[in-house]
């Protein structure tokens, strides 16, 4: 990462920082007994689809798979090729 720019509302960029800091790094070994309920709050709007409808239950599958497609979109439009 060379930069970190933050973004206003008419879609202008300021450089935050030129040395921004390493990326964080999560261990993901622990023991998932431990893990009973996870709470996720959606700040926009959100519609979750499985078999071309509405997802009766938010599975994580299903949760995974939105979260992949907004980080993607919000990457082709606001990554660092922008």
């Amino acid at each position: 990462m060379d930069r970190v720019e933050q973004l206003d509302l008419a879609d202008g960029g300021e450089t935050v920082t030129d040395k921004p800091r390493a990326p964080s790094v999560i261990a993901l070994d622990g023991d998932p007994a431990l893990v009973e309920r996870v709470c996720v709050r959606f700040v926009t709007p959100t519609e979750l689809k499985a078999a071309g409808g509405m997802a009766d239950r938010p599975e994580f599958a299903i949760l995974f798979g939105r979260l992949r497609d907004r980080i993607s979109t919000l990457r082709a439009l606001y990554g660092a090729d922008r």
